[in-house]
């Protein structure tokens, strides 16, 4: 556990929290999970490997790791991070820490958020198609017999 989350009390006993339901779906659920996931990588994630792990300014969601000069981009929203990595074994030493601290799994990463992303390369440009065909047809099936009026 990080150190900057311990509490103790005024005769140095640590303190204990007692979960009493599930605080997924909670309004504070997704700020104290990014808080703690931003606190692990900014202060402590791969501190002793020399990393710079550095988050924007304007696009909090939005760090940049730096290993040994090569430089990643990672978005993360809420529990779903996405990478862009100028060398791939920087993807899995960042995907080993995070493992190690969170237990975290790989994905196919044409899916992020419910969103069904394809990407290309044409004629020198790139592209990115996004889609929701997935929750599109799963509102169909839910109000396929749904009849308004």
């Amino acid at each position: 556990m990080s150190e900057g989350m311990r509490r103790f009390n005024d005769a140095g006993e640590e303190l204990y929290g007692i979960l009493r339901k599930n605080i997924y779906g909670s309004p504070l659920a997704s700020r104290n999970w990014a808080k703690c996931r931003n606190d692990f990588m900014l202060k402590e994630m791969g501190k002793p490997e020399g990393w710079e792990v550095r988050q924007m300014l304007y696009e909090p969601c939005m760090f940049i790791i730096t290993i040994e000069g090569r430089k990643t981009y990672m978005s993360c929203h809420t529990d779903d991070l996405d990478c862009a990595c100028e060398d791939v074994r920087d993807g899995k030493s960042i995907f080993d820490k995070l493992n190690e601290r969170f237990g975290i799994e790989y994905c196919n990463e044409r899916y992020m958020l419910g969103v069904h992303r394809e990407r290309w390369s044409e004629g020198g440009a790139n592209f990115n198609r996004l889609d929701q065909i997935a929750y599109i047809e799963e509102a169909w099936e839910e109000y396929k017999g749904y009849r308004a009026g």
